[in-house]
């Protein structure tokens, strides 16, 4: 991986913290949901084009896909819950 990208996913990453932060988020990245995320992406979205939006968010689901298997979740907290039944 490059180093640009990482520091893209890790920029992203550091973003989406401050959000949570600044809005009694989940600190406890178990907890972390699709909906957050989409919080977050909308909140940006007032401040920043499209393009720019459409880059942090292909971060985040990179970001969430590492986070599940260093984390050891279940999911990646960008993967909206299924119900079953």
């Amino acid at each position: 991986m490059s180093p640009r990208s990482i520091a893209l996913y890790l920029g992203a990453g550091r973003q989406l913290v401050e959000h949570l932060a600044a809005h009694d988020g989940p600190t406890d990245p178990a907890e972390l949901e699709r909906s957050h995320v989409e919080a977050f992406l909308a909140d940006y979205a007032t401040t920043h084009k499209p393009a720019t939006v459409s880059i942090v968010f292909r971060a985040l689901q990179q970001f969430g896909t590492w986070l599940a298997d260093e984390e050891d979740l279940d999911r990646s907290p960008l993967t909206a819950h299924r119900s079953t039944g």
